[in-house]
């Protein structure tokens, strides 16, 4: 008996894991942040190196969140520049992610130079997905050689300095230069300065991408900028349109035929017109400009003839595209089932897509977002209201859902919108979502 109890012991004892195969062992250190793989090599003699022969390597700055302010990001970078440096030189990279992973405070960065150093680091060892996610203590210059990568897939460059939240010209001169990448399907660029010139270089290297995403960019627009891509499925486009400088209006013109997912999302700073062309495969799209002056001219729609789920926001865009002469030049949308609305004014919102709902006649699912305090459209907390809704119609509506968001809406008013809005859509049952809260009228905000 007490034999039998030895033996059980004995076999729960044992290190199985430790008997795996070498291959197996570093799958699963990949699946694991980089500190805690560099912390396995005290297990046993089997783990020692181990680590150095890694391919999916994970660093995150919010592993030394509890080190005193300042010291984190120094620890953060020795141990990165250490764990490089003692990594087998032989074995290439699939994954290298340096990110911060939580919210830095003001003037707390990571040095320009190391990440210069990393990037020519994942260049040299052949990786194939690149994420570099930090905030920078310098204007820097990302290296040329991460543009000629014969092995690189996936790209994402979020890196600004934490001064001003934005990169200048001068951080990117390099970009300029000859691009190769052959193999690069994802690319995801936030902080950057562009112009025409510089993306169509970038595109015309990049024979395989298929997803775009340009954040918070800063579009230079002294010329036409054209965006043009036989090969995108995905793109997104969020920043600014510069055009201040430009003697003429100048054109922002998207011509990427197989896309199928369009976000565009832009504040127009001078004179510009911005057009799409060939994009008739596009089914799902989300439109936000917002014009800083009067003089735009917007036909982004007119090219989105097979969109199906479509999101419009802005006032002032929506006014440009649903209202005076463009709304007799707006095609049909016959594939169009969801249109999406947001808008601070309800009134408006209603109006305007009144005015849109006759070129979408096979239109299924209405959604009007509202964030205004809804006393405010009512002409004040005082039992009396100005709503008006003019009746318009649609064959195949089904759904219509009205949500405020984070804001404050009198008890009072609910029952009275639903039933405004059921006559002005014949009858058509409206959903309506309140967050965060309802108040009831002799109750103070």
């Amino acid at each position: 008996m007490d034999e039998g109890m030895k033996k059980s012991e004995d076999e729960h004892l044992i290190d199985r894991l430790s008997d795996l195969p070498d291959s197996l062992l570093r799958e699963i250190l990949s699946r694991l942040k980089t500190r805690e793989v560099a912390q396995t090599c005290i297990l046993s003699k089997r783990w020692v190196k181990q680590w150095a022969f890694v391919r999916c390597l994970n660093f995150d700055s919010s592993e030394w969140q509890s080190e005193q302010t300042g010291l984190f990001t120094i620890k953060f970078q020795n141990f990165v520049n250490k764990f490089l440096l003692c990594r087998d030189d032989s074995t290439t990279i699939d994954t290298l992610q340096l990110k911060c992973g939580f919210e830095l405070e003001e003037g707390v960065t990571v040095s320009g130079s190391n990440v210069e150093t990393w990037i020519r680091y994942a260049s040299k060892h052949n990786t194939k997905n690149l994420v570099i996610s930090l905030p920078v203590d310098k204007i820097m210059q990302i290296p040329g050689c991460l543009f000629t990568s014969k092995s690189i897939e996936n790209l994402e460059l979020d890196i600004f300095e934490e001064e001003d939240l934005k990169i200048e010209p001068d951080r990117i001169k390099l970009l300029s230069r000859t691009f190769q990448l052959p193999r690069l399907r994802e690319l995801i660029l936030c902080w950057i300065y562009l112009d025409g010139n510089l993306i169509q270089n970038l595109l015309c290297g990049c024979p395989a991408l298929e997803s775009l995403t340009l954040g918070d960019c800063n579009f230079e627009m002294s010329n036409d900028f054209s965006l043009s891509s036989q090969t995108l499925k995905h793109l997104s486009i969020n920043g600014q349109l510069s055009c201040m400088q430009a003697p003429t209006k100048n054109k922002f013109i998207i011509c990427t035929p197989n896309v199928k997912c369009l976000r565009f999302s832009v504040q127009v700073d001078g004179d510009c017109e911005i057009r799409c062309r060939d994009m008739s495969k596009v089914r799902e799209a989300s439109l936000s400009i917002d014009f800083m002056n009067d003089s735009y001219d917007s036909y982004l729609l007119c090219g989105l003839l097979g969109v199906v789920d479509l999101k419009l926001s802005r006032q002032t865009y929506l006014r440009e595209m649903l209202e005076g002469e463009l709304t007799n030049r707006l095609p049909t949308f016959l594939h169009l089932k969801k249109l999406s609305v947001h808008n601070n004014c309800m009134i408006c919102a209603f109006d305007l897509v009144s005015s849109f709902l006759k070129h979408c006649p096979n239109l299924e699912h209405l959604v009007v977002f509202h964030s205004s305090t809804l006393c405010t459209d009512a002409g004040g907390h005082d039992g009396q209201h100005s709503w008006q809704f003019g009746r318009f119609f649609c064959e195949h509506l089904k759904t219509v859902e009205v949500i405020f968001e984070k804001l404050i809406v009198y008890a009072e008013y609910i029952d009275l919108l639903i039933d405004l809005l059921e006559q002005s859509l014949n009858g058509i049952k409206v959903q309506l979502m309140v967050e965060p809260r309802i108040i009831d009228g002799d109750s103070e905000e």
